[in-house]
């Protein structure tokens, strides 16, 4: 399996207020899924999970994309559990 590439963005010293900082997570996760395509990222079989919502548990706050076996494994549990793509 590939290694896990981590990405951060971090602000400091910037009062925002909780639209903001929701505002600024969802421009976040454009500009990854942006970055993906232009460095042409050879995804197989990509899930990927997200949310900007800091009313929900921070460690899936932002963007997660998991690709080949992981990518399989969780869109398939997705599937089984009545996910679907918009």
């Amino acid at each position: 399996m590939a290694d896990r590439q981590e990405f951060t963005f971090v602000v400091d010293g910037l009062e925002l207020s909780e639209r903001q900082k929701e505002q600024i997570g969802l421009a976040i996760q454009k500009a990854a899924l942006n970055a993906l395509t232009e460095v042409r990222a050879d995804l197989e079989t990509p899930v990927i999970i997200g949310h900007g919502s800091f009313k929900l548990n921070p460690e899936w706050r932002g963007l997660w994309l998991l690709n080949g076996r992981l990518g399989d494994e969780y869109g398939q549990k997705f599937q089984d559990a009545g996910f679907t793509a918009p």
